[in-house]
């Protein structure tokens, strides 16, 4: 009986160090799927995915990280997510497989919810992931509607860096719409990255929106724990 004890002790105890060492350490959404062969990120949003260079950025540090994958970022003027639900050709693109992970962005219509369930299934079909990614300015309580955990609260970290002391002129620029600046693209780039790869991004290129001695100066430890200090 203390043998089995023992042994049983040690399977246990090898167990639980196996689930904690494989734990995700920067990962909170679900995993890219090995069922899927696409290194194609698609990223789909309104005007503040062209005014913020959120893709300009995740491309910079995939290159930098020389990774295999590649991102498409689509900007649309007035977006929302029914506007890429209704739209047949991208929904077959993602039925067909072309793309690993889909970040969403556009919550601001009561169809809305709905659209991004359509968006859902059509990645489902296709082992695709999928994500919430809303922008800094959209509607809170239709997010809270979706049901689904996955979601990178791009929204939310800006609210965080900002309450943590980062200018908000840094960030937003000062239009009807509050539009995301580029170092709220380099968060939700931060973000992505470091949520699909479970690390924290290497570095930029030298062609990034932003150089990383001007990110730094902003964003302090930020940059390389993906933590917000609190104050």
């Amino acid at each position: 009986k203390r043998i089995i004890s023992a042994v049983l002790g040690i399977v246990l105890a090898f167990t639980a160090f196996t689930i904690f060492v494989r734990r995700p350490k920067y990962r909170t959404i679900e995993p890219l799927s090995p069922r899927n062969e696409s290194k194609t990120i698609l990223i789909l949003g309104n005007s503040f995915v062209g005014t913020s260079q959120i893709g300009t950025f995740l491309k910079s540090m995939l290159d930098a990280a020389e990774s295999e994958y590649s991102v498409e970022a689509v900007s649309r003027g007035y977006a929302t997510v029914t506007t890429y639900s209704s739209d047949v050709e991208l929904m077959n693109k993602i039925i067909d497989g072309e793309y690993c992970y889909v970040f969403q962005c556009g919550f601001y219509t009561d169809g809305d919810p709905d659209g991004y369930r359509l968006i859902r299934e059509a990645c489902m079909l296709s082992h695709t992931g999928i994500a919430m990614l809303p922008a800094h300015n959209e509607n809170t309580t239709l997010i809270s509607m979706v049901h689904s955990d996955n979601k990178l609260d791009w929204q939310g970290e800006i609210n965080d860096l900002l309450a943590s002391g980062v200018s908000y002129d840094d960030m937003c620029l000062n239009d009807m719409h509050k539009h995301s600046k580029p170092l709220a693209g380099y968060v939700g780039a931060h973000m992505i990255y470091r949520n699909l790869f479970d690390s924290l991004p290497q570095g930029l290129t030298d062609d990034a929106p932003l150089d990383m001695e001007y990110i730094e100066s902003k964003l302090g430890s930020y940059v390389t724990t993906g933590k917000v200090e609190k104050t």
